[in-house]
């Protein structure tokens, strides 16, 4: 791992070099420098990772390192202008969650570590990878290959520093939603840090033990209107949990973008199904007053706080931007969006 100013080795047995050079004209001099004593981690270590950062408001320059050993420890390093640690934690939670995941029958192997690193925020995430031990020099028959876990193949997690516990932020277990896709984000969608993230993790979706949709079976096959109508209910709960789940991740990662456009699907997708009493719900939540809240203050419990704003957003504009619009679009809610427009003007 490297960057501008230094650059770091992991060996087999445990130790971590560092390497300084020219502050000047950095790699381009080609020499390097030993610059730190060893340090014993305890067990091999099996990723490296450096980002560059700034020390305070002054631009000084600095570099932060994630070490992962063997024994699925990792510590989070500052290196300038002295070496200290940020925070520290173990990836075995996580890799243990997806074998707990996987099926019964699918004989998984153990994940596998596919990427960890500091994101532009600060926050640490990781991707595991997992797959069938069937899969791994088994010989190809005819058969589709056997399902690996409800999240797919990869799953990514970043480490919350306060609780000191791995939140996962992305899978493939919503593969069913109508607003799930395996393309890249588009421009319609902002591209932080949570997209980025989902964008990583979508190749996983083709190993996800979650049925086909109802698009992707034969024509012929037969299947009578009781099982129609249940299908679409399980459709209907899987596109609010995946909307939902998503606006949490965003409160998560602090990305506000990404909350208003997770909250437009999601009111998009109450519209269209009509369901005035989760829309209501939404706006008491969203128009919440300060002699009914429980917090004050930004948070992210913010259907308990009378806060102003979600993150950065005004939630009446949330409301007269995103909510009334999309419930004009259907008839059946035009009370509704009366009622909730009143009170837009009432509390003004």
């Amino acid at each position: 791992a490297a960057s501008q100013m230094i650059f770091a080795v992991g060996t087999a047995d445990g130790c971590l070099y560092f390497y300084g050079t020219s502050p000047a004209m950095g790699w381009i001099c080609g020499s390097a420098f030993k610059s730190h004593p060893p340090l014993i981690v305890g067990h091999a270590i099996v990723s490296l990772q450096m980002i560059d950062s700034k020390i305070n408001s002054a631009s000084e320059p600095g570099a932060d390192i994630v070490v992962v050993s063997a024994d699925g420890m990792f510590g989070v390093y500052s290196i300038y202008s002295s070496l200290k640690l940020k925070f520290k934690g173990t990836i075995l939670p996580p890799m243990t969650h997806m074998v707990l995941g996987a099926s019964l029958g699918s004989d998984p192997t153990q994940p596998k570590l596919a990427r960890i690193q500091l994101t532009e925020k600060g926050h640490l995430f990781m991707i595991l990878s997992i797959s069938s031990s069937r899969s791994e020099g088994a010989p190809k028959s005819g058969h589709a290959p056997h399902p690996i876990s409800p999240g797919g193949s990869l799953q990514a997690f970043v480490y919350d520093k306060n609780t000191e516990l791995w939140m996962r932020v992305s899978d493939s277990r919503f593969v069913l939603s109508d607003f799930y896709t395996t393309l890249p984000s588009n421009e319609a969608r902002s591209r932080g840090t949570l997209a980025k993230i989902d964008d990583a993790c979508k190749i996983g979706a083709a190993a996800s033990s979650i049925r086909p949709s109802r698009r992707g079976r034969a024509p012929n096959e037969t299947q009578n209107t009781a099982s129609m109508y249940n299908e679409q209910d399980c459709s209907n709960g899987i596109t609010l949990s995946h909307c939902e789940d998503r606006m949490a991740c965003s409160l998560a990662l602090s990305s506000a973008n990404e909350f208003r456009f997770w909250l437009s699907r999601y009111v998009k997708h109450l519209t269209i199904t009509g369901n005035e009493s989760h829309l209501r719900l939404l706006a008491e939540m969203l128009l919440l007053s300060s002699d009914k809240s429980k917090l004050s203050g930004n948070t992210l419990c913010w259907w308990l706080s009378s806060a102003p704003a979600i993150l950065s957003l005004s939630r009446k504009e949330l409301v007269q931007d995103i909510v009334i619009p999309e419930m004009s679009k259907n008839r059946a809610l035009q009370r509704l969006m009366n009622e909730v427009s009143l009170d837009i003007q009432t509390s003004s």
